[in-house]
């Protein structure tokens, strides 16, 4: 058996077959159509496999996208595709994935890796649930509450992306993502393995948001997977979005960042519950993340209280019990894997950190969005 190893052109068909029998109960051309940032010939050095007698028998996958977080650019890996055939199971082959491909990532320049689950393979490397959004249901009520007669609705064309570009980059965590990351939506009208529309807002003929709402209803409401734009124009959308999508009901995710649209809403009478971070977070080169992350120190800390902070690492096996140094003027913590990605970004039912720590934790986390894999 050959592998761990980057899967090579010819075997792309093999690996479809592979994916779709483990994720879409065989529908030939599902996985590839659903998910086109991932399966392609330039991503091929991040779509790990072993491969039996020139059949690909279980994959990794990953996409590498910059990211913002507070300011700061960061390097994040979305993994997710992770399968293998049942009659090869219990044999270690995704783990031994897994660990490859969290060592290419980190010799990529990989600071964080988002994994699309929780199950143990990715726990006993040390992925945490981390972060805090808040999910909610808008209603008929909240909507007309909320409604903005000037706004108005159209599908989105490749001429809006640029638009769409810059007011997702206002939010406070947000990936930078390459053009063909938009231009592959528009031409699949597909996002987190779902059919979707992909609509903008306009005011007086001017761009002013957008919305990525699933075609199918998500336990009786159309779910928003992703939108970006000015909150009043967001919330003055709600009610044209849901007569567009013939919807009694739209459930939203909002980031931290969202605060003041959150605001708007509850204020219409929508109930938020705080949730984690969708999937889990593995925080995989800790000191070139907090180096990354000093301007935001800064900002939130001082340039004299930023210099006192210390950062260090013991062990670098992508295990829980790696451990990971967090020192200042005012004290040190020395935490494993998984509770120092919970200080760094935080959870629902944590702690929040004291002292000098509490002026720079948590950071922003990511919501996958259009680079869900």
């Amino acid at each position: 058996m050959e592998g761990p190893r980057p899967t090579r052109p010819e075997e792309l068909p093999s690996l479809a077959r592979l994916v779709d029998t483990v994720f879409a109960s065989g529908r030939a051309g599902t996985m590839f159509g659903s998910y086109p940032q991932l399966f392609n010939e330039p991503n091929l050095d991040n779509l790990l496999v072993f491969v039996d007698d020139g059949r690909v028998v279980s994959h990794v996958g990953m996409i590498q996208r910059w990211a913002g977080l507070a300011g700061c650019r960061v390097r994040v890996a979305c993994v997710g595709s992770v399968s293998t055939y049942e009659e090869y199971r219990g044999r270690g082959l995704a783990t031994g994935l897994f660990e490859a491909a969290c060592r290419k990532a980190k010799a990529d320049g990989v600071d964080l890796m988002m994994i699309s689950g929780g199950r143990g393979l990715y726990r006993r490397a040390g992925a945490a649930d981390v972060g805090c959004d808040f999910v909610g249901q808008v209603g008929q009520t909240a909507a007309d509450l909320l409604c903005d007669d000037a706004v108005v609705l159209d599908e989105c064309r490749a001429l809006d992306v640029a638009a769409c570009v810059e007011a997702y980059g206002a939010k406070r965590a947000h990936f930078i993502r390459p053009e063909s990351d938009w231009l592959g939506l528009l031409e699949a009208r597909k996002c987190m393995g779902r059919h979707v529309r992909f609509v903008v807002a306009r005011r007086g003929g001017v761009f002013c948001g957008y919305f990525i709402v699933a075609d199918t209803n998500d336990k009786g409401a159309r779910q928003v997977i992703e939108f970006a734009g000015r909150d009043n124009d967001v919330a003055g959308a709600l009610k044209p979005l849901m007569a567009s999508c013939e919807a009694d009901t739209l459930k939203v995710r909002l980031q931290a960042g969202d605060a003041a649209l959150k605001s708007l809403c509850e204020h219409a009478g929508v109930a938020f519950e705080a949730v984690n971070a969708l999937g889990s977070l593995l925080v995989l080169n800790f000191s070139q993340l907090m180096q990354r992350l000093r301007p935001f120190f800064e900002a939130q800390a001082g340039i004299e209280a930023t210099r006192t902070l210390v950062f260090d690492q013991e062990g670098d096996a992508f295990r829980q019990d790696d451990r990971f140094v967090f020192a200042a003027d005012d004290g040190s913590r020395r935490l494993d894997r998984v509770a120092a990605a919970q200080f760094i970004f935080g959870q629902v039912h944590g702690e929040p950190p004291g002292g000098l720590w509490a002026r720079l934790f948590p950071v922003p986390t990511l919501w996958y969005g259009i680079n869900y894999v």
